[in-house]
Order: C-alpha cells, then structure tokens, then sequence
C-alpha cells in the first residue's frame, strides 16, 4: 500500500515536471524575423547609408521569417517622426497579403495576411520626405506575430535578430544658410532692406538650402535669425527673425507688416549681417555701410543733411550736378581722427578741427561742410589766421592721390580700412578728390556765444575712378 501510495505520488509529480517544462518551453520560445530598411535618392544610395534631409525618397523595409517552426504572418511596423510617408504604401505579395496606414498620418504601416514560411521575405515601399535640416540615425521600430490578424497574445510574438536587422534611416542635416537679397547701405535706425538707403525696398531675404548646397529645401519652415557680424557696431534691432515660407524657394524675409526691416544703431563701415538657424550651417552677407545721415537729391538740385554732437555740429550740402544723388554722412571722433587719420600731420594753424566721412552717390557734385563749434571750443589766435594755414585731412573707403602726390595711407577706425591724407588743392584735376581753398570762410565774431561756423568746400570731380558711389 504504501509502496504503490508512493509510485502514484512520483508519477503525478512527473507529470507536473513534464507540463511545467512544456510550458516553460513554449512561453520562451523564440522566433526571429530581420527587418532591413535601405533607401534610394539622387543624390545618395542606401551604400552611403545616408539619407538627404528634405528630400523626397523612396525607402524599402524587407522582413524575413528566420523561424523554421512558425510562420510569420503580421506586421506593425512604425516610421519615425522625422519622415512622412506619400501617398499609397505599396507590398511585395499577391492578395490577400496587404498593407495600410495605420492612422491618418501614416505614421503605423499595418501588413496584414502574409503568411511567410521559413526563410520567406515580404517588401514594403514608400514614397516619402524626411525632415528638412535633422541629422542622424532616425530608428524604425516594429511589433511582429504569428497571426496573419496580428493577434494573440504576446507569446505569439516574433523576436527581432538585430545581428541580421539594419534599422535605421540616417539623415545627413547636411542644411545651410545663404543670403539671396543682401543687405544694402542704410540709415541709422531706418529699416535696412536689398536697396541702399531705401527704408521700402525689397527686404533682405535668406535661403535654406539642402544637402547639395545648391537646391533650396522645399517646405522648410525653419526659423532664421540675424545679428551683427564681426566688428559691427551697434545694437540690431528691428525685424531680426524670420520664419522660412514653406514654400519650394524655402526662403525667409526680414520685413514687418509696415515694411520696416533691421535696423542698426549706430554708423559703421563694411558692415555684415550674419544668419543662423539651429544647427544649420550660418551665412554672412556682403558687407554694406550704415550712414547716420542720409538725403536724396534729384538732378541740378541740392540738398542738406545734419550731423552733430554735443560739442559741435555739421552742416552737408551736396549739388548733384546732372545726376541724382544721395548725400550720406557719417562723424568719427575727434581723438579717433587726431590718432589715425591725421597722425603725424603737423599744421602752422594753432587749432584742431572736427571732420566727418563724406561720400555721395551723385557722379558730378560738391560738398560743402559746415562745421559749427560751440563757445567752449574757442579758437586759439585771432580771426585773420583762423584756416590761414589749415590744410584738410581727408578720408575714403578707397585710394586716392595726395597733396604730396603719393597715394592716401591706408588705416583703420572702428574696423574698417580708411585711406586717409591731406587733400590736394583744386587745380583742376579729375583724378581725385580735391580742396577748393578759396572758399574757405569764417563768420569774424569768434566770441560769439552761439558759436560760429566753419565753411570747408570739397570738389570731388566727375566720375571719379576710385569712387564707389558713382553712378
């Protein structure tokens, strides 16, 4: 009895090791599948395994069963955020095999009734576009059963050999900047646009550029931003951000609702502008000048600007001749001008005199500068020698000839290279800009308390070679 008692316990815990191995076994059971994604464009192959950022491409996903017990028979399979798949997705085998959009964006490719055998293989293919400008690897994820109705519980799943598997789409984010309307010379704090001196001109614009660095990134929307370039001064305000339009130009513009573009706050010459989106490569624009007084006058007319500070002011007037033109104007320091640009300069006059940078786009004219001091800069000497010996020291943004007739020196004030030197006396000449000496006047109350004027005449000739702003 108790041998037998014994036997039929042995026997039935048998049994329970039997079923619990048996179900051990099934539950751990694996079953692997690989799941390859290659992609193909114009201008990469799946080789590279790059893939260009903003750019319409066709990407495959093979699956292969690698289960010689079970046959593979669904798919969920998960496209990664940075690519939006086009249009129909479209399968490898015959009916009733299919795939579809697992949701309205297409973000879920569902493949349905596939019923691989061992070593059998099925195909997806799409068409889609990858985010413009994202760089790296971008993983495809996915969920695959035994069931052709991806059903069952998760003990019919598959398992993913990562050995045999390439899962990833890699975006190159190989996106630049260029600038396609560059910045033109403007006033300061007036809207600087493509069109120099012009407040409403066609705004600056700027370029989001793909992979090839010659194609724009159809549909970027990427977000741009401007600031000063090296060495110029000043604060950028104004509109300083801009979105890209979405369109196939992928273009950014830098205006507002009432046309008003950047602005800078102070003059500078050779100014830049540089662009910058995230990880995008940036771009600096062609440089430009920021004036701080600009008029417009129109053929045989004249015109006047301003300058001043709080120690003395200046008074431009330009005749244009037959040409229209612009006057700007812009006024260095004094101590800026004494170290620099007049350095070394010795004068018989006992006085110091304020300049500005002057240069017009008017091709035939003459500016006349006005300098007006306050009593606190009395002049040293009476009024017969007031510029009885005072010669002028000039500056360019280009060479130009002397009074000794050597070249003007080249030199630097706020970053900018200035040829600078005394001017020559008009003697006709049409090489250069000149002094017009004769036409030096002084009021004859120097003790005036509201100051007095100093009026300096320079006759810069028509068409100057050297002159940037001719017309």
């Amino acid at each position: 009895m108790n041998r037998a008692s014994g036997r039929g316990v042995l026997a039935a815990l048998s049994i329970v090791v039997a079923l619990l191995m048996m179900g051990g076994s099934a539950s751990a059971a694996y079953k692997p599948y690989s799941l390859t994604i290659t992609t193909a464009g114009t201008t990469y192959n799946s080789q590279a395994g790059i893939t260009g950022s903003g750019q319409t491409v066709t990407i495959t996903a093979t699956i292969v069963n690698e289960d010689s017990q079970q046959q593979l028979g669904s798919v969920d399979l998960y496209v990664p955020s940075s690519i939006s798949v086009l249009g129909t997705p479209s399968i490898s085998l015959p009916a009733p095999a299919y795939v579809t959009c697992g949701d309205s964006a297409c973000s879920e490719l569902d493949l349905r009734n596939l019923a691989l055998p061992y070593q059998g293989a099925v195909t997806v293919t799409v068409t889609a576009r990858t985010a413009a400008c994202v760089s790296g690897q971008q993983t495809w994820q996915s969920v695959v059963k035994q069931a052709n109705d991806f059903s069952g519980s998760p003990g019919n799943d598959f398992n993913l050999d990562t050995g045999d598997s390439t899962l990833y789409t890699t975006l190159d984010g190989a996106c630049k900047l260029t600038f396609v309307k560059e910045p033109a010379s403007a006033q300061v704090g007036a809207g600087i646009t493509s069109i120099a001196y012009n407040p409403a001109g066609a705004p600056i614009s700027v370029e989001v550029l793909g992979p090839s660095g010659t194609t724009a990134v159809p549909g970027s929307q990427a977000t741009v931003d401007l600031a000063p370039g090296t060495g110029t001064p000043g604060t950028l305000g104004g509109v300083t951000s801009a979105v890209a339009d979405g369109s196939s130009a992928a273009l950014a513009t830098f205006t507002s609702a009432s046309g008003n573009g950047p602005t800078l706050s102070q003059p500078g010459l050779g100014d830049t502008l540089v662009a910058s989106s995230g990880t995008l490569s940036s771009a600096t624009s062609t440089s430009f000048d920021v004036q701080t007084v600009v008029a417009t006058c129109q053929s045989g007319s004249s015109c006047t600007a301003q300058l001043g500070s709080t120690s003395n002011n200046a008074s431009l007037s330009l005749s244009s001749g037959t040409d229209p033109g612009t006057l700007v104007g812009s006024q260095f320091t004094s101590s800026a001008l004494e170290s620099s640009i007049c350095a070394g300069y010795a004068s018989t006059d006992p006085n110091v005199y304020d300049s500005q940078f002057i240069s017009s786009t008017s091709s035939s004219r003459t500016e006349t500068d006005t300098l007006q001091f306050a009593p606190a800069k009395a002049l040293k000497g009476g009024t017969p020698e007031i510029l009885k010996d005072q010669q002028i020291c000039f500056g360019s943004t280009v060479p130009f000839v002397t009074a000794s007739g050597a070249e003007a020196t080249p030199t630097t004030i706020d970053g900018v290279t200035i040829y600078a030197g005394i001017l020559p006396t008009c003697t006709g000449s049409t090489s250069g800009p000149c002094h017009d000496r004769r036409q030096d006047t002084t009021v004859p109350d120097i003790n005036s308390p509201t100051g007095y004027d100093i009026v300096l005449v320079d006759i810069l000739p028509a068409l100057w070679a050297a002159d940037p702003y001719r017309c």
